[in-house]
This record gives structure tokens, sequence and C-alpha cells, in this order.
């Protein structure tokens, strides 16, 4: 058979070992983000496995996952605190809507020294969720973890595309998606809005094609093969198959034709336990694994439920929401997901108690059913 058609089998244990020992490591946006979201023993973990020599010679960060980085930082630096006040927030409202013994009739109802009771529970609870909230804040230093990144990435991010060619990229991304040439076509060809860069418009859609060709760039100058670290498997990246996670060979067969050498992708959590073996590293297996667990919760839930409202018509109902969101992720959901897609509305919905008063993108149109708010 043609060679061409390897790219359709995956590598061994044996060959990810080698692979990871060559290859450049290019660190996709969310794999950076995460560091914010770790606790502290684990974000230690990670730099300090990127602090090793022979791994920090071959990180690469594309321009624009580092652009994208930056533009999303102030949003998921502040995540960890935002947390705490939105489960004090939910507690708080719960307590209102159910035992708010100002209520006459609640006083006088034979139930009314059982809510007292309740009452002052979730009182307990939100003193200890305050306490817990201080104590985070006092670890939790997000100058000082961005200062850790930025020096251990230092030299590490790729060139820019030139001004003069950004229009004819965004052509040729339009272009591929229309023809479904991954990656970046599916559910993030309704991504909206987009960054500038240089006077230049990069919409969001195209970020999965600026950073695919951005590494095919630096494969090509580098004359090495590439490893993506990102925890986004989506379906234009990824292809499912009995082994688990696989990268499209559609993306390995081009990385050949054109630069010469191959492309893989892996998860955090494969990444690490790969690295460990490469390079002797001691990662405990459990450290590996919640890891592992924790990146596969994150990702741009924004982005994913607004664009799973656009394929709905703009209004569904929260189960409708589910059930997109898991198919477009095809099952590779954590367990905890319906309660991330319910927050990634609630916090751009006016109405909510926990409205992070910035973007206002939802409206409710009745009990458990919401709309895309129309822009004026």
């Amino acid at each position: 058979m043609n060679e061409d058609f390897t790219a359709y089998h995956s590598l061994s244990e044996s060959d990810l070992v080698r692979f990871i020992k060559s290859a450049t490591l290019s660190l996709d946006t969310n794999f950076i983000l995460n560091l914010f979201r770790f606790e502290k023993k684990h974000r230690d973990a990670l730099l300090s496995l990127f602090s090793v020599e022979e791994i920090n010679d071959r990180i690469l960060i594309t321009h624009h996952a580092a652009l994208e980085f930056y533009e999303n930082l102030e949003d998921v630096a502040s995540e960890p605190l935002t947390k705490f006040d939105d489960v004090v927030k939910i507690i708080r409202g719960f307590k209102k809507e159910n035992f708010n013994l100002n209520s006459e009739g609640k006083e006088k109802s034979i139930y009314s020294g059982l809510y007292g009771k309740i009452s002052k529970e979730l009182d307990r609870l939100i003193r200890e969720v305050e306490l817990e909230k201080k104590a985070i804040k006092s670890s939790f230093n997000k100058r000082e973890i961005l200062q850790e990144i930025e020096k251990i990435f230092k030299g590490k991010v790729g060139n820019s595309f030139e001004f003069n060619e950004i229009r004819s990229l965004v052509k040729k991304c339009l272009e591929r998606y229309e023809s479904k040439i991954p990656p970046g076509y599916g559910k993030d060809e309704n991504k909206p809005g987009a960054y500038s860069f240089c006077g230049e418009t990069l919409p969001k859609k195209c970020g999965d094609f600026f950073i695919w060709e951005q590494m095919l760039r630096d494969a090509e100058a580098k004359g090495r093969s590439v490893l993506f670290i990102s925890d986004d498997e989506k379906s234009d990246w990824i292809k499912k198959s009995k082994q688990g996670p696989l990268p499209r060979p559609e993306l390995r067969i081009e990385a050949r034709n054109r630069t010469g050498n191959d492309f893989y992708i892996v998860n955090t959590k494969r990444f690490l336990s790969l690295a460990s073996k490469a390079y002797h590293i001691g990662i405990k297996a459990s450290q590996v694994n919640e890891i592992g667990e924790i990146a596969k919760r994150q990702g741009n839930w924004k982005d994913e439920v607004y664009n799973a409202m656009r394929q709905l018509g703009g209004e569904a109902n929260l189960k409708e929401v589910y059930d997109k969101v898991n198919e477009n992720r095809e099952g590779n959901v954590p367990a905890s997901f319906e309660s991330i897609v319910r927050k990634a509305i609630y916090h751009y919905a006016p109405e909510t108690d926990i409205y992070l008063h910035k973007e206002k993108l939802y409206e409710q149109v009745s009990s458990g059913r919401w709309k895309i708010r129309q822009t004026v």
C-alpha cells in the first residue's frame, strides 16, 4: 500500500515515546489556560516538567495560540474565585426561594422549626464556602502564575502571519470549511466574534486553521515532526477508534506532504504518561489521572454552548442544549457537564443571580427555556 495510508494507523506506545523525544511539542491554547485552573501542586508539576531542558528546547506556542491565550486570560484567571461566588449565590437564592423565614405563613407553619434548622445549615455552608474562597485567594496570585508561565515559555512563541497575507488566509480558511477540510470546520464554523491583529480582523472561527497553518510553517522551517498537545478533542482534529482518540489521517497526510514530517495529537493525560516514560520523570499515576480529568472538564464552554444554541435555531430548552453539546463533543463530556452548560448560559444572562455583568448573550423565554439575545 502507498505509504500515505500509514496515517490511518495509530502509533504504538514505543513509537510515541520515541516521537515525543524528537518532535516539536506544540501547546494548544486550552493547555496553557488550564495552568490557571489547576491547583498549585498540579501546576507546579507541569511547569517543572516543561522546565526540563530536553523538553523546553522543543516547545512551540503558535502565535495564534498565544493571542487566544492573552485574549481569554482575564476570564479564565478569574474562574477559580468566580466559582465560589456562584455557589454562594445559588445557596442564597435557594434559601430565599424555599426557606424565607420572613414569610408570615411559614413562621406560623408547623414546619417553621424545620425551616429554621435548614436555613441555619445553609448559612453555615455559605460561611464555609467563603472561608474556602479566602484560603484559595491567599494562595492564588494571577500575576505570579502568569510570570511563571511567561518565564518558562519565554522565546517559545512562533512567528505571526505577515500583515499582507491575513486576508488571503481568511479566504483560504473559509474555502477549507466549505470543502470540509480539517481542522476547524464543524462546530467552529459558527463561532462568533473576531480578534484584531495588526489592524486586520482574525475571525475566531478560523482559529484552529490559523494554529494548524502556523504549526506546519514551523515544521517546514525546523524539519521536525509535531506533537500537538490539546484537550479539545473535536471531530475535525480527532477520529474516534477502538484504540481511543487518534489524529485525523487527513491532517497527518497533509503534514507529511507539505513538511516531509509527521503530525500527531495527544491530550494532557496521555502526554504526561508518555513524558514520564521518555524522560523517567517521577509523576505519580494518580496525579496524571487527576490532571487529565481536570483538563477534560475544561474548554471554551461559552463558545460551545453558544454554538449549540445557534444550531438549535437560537432558542431551546436546557435538555436540548445538553444533548446538542454532548453530540458535538461525541460523548466526550465530563460527568458534571450539564452544570457547566447551565453556568455558561447563566453567566451571560442578565436575569440570573450569577450573571457576570459582561456580555448579554441570552434571555429567558420560560422556565428552563432560553434564547440568544438579539443585538441592536
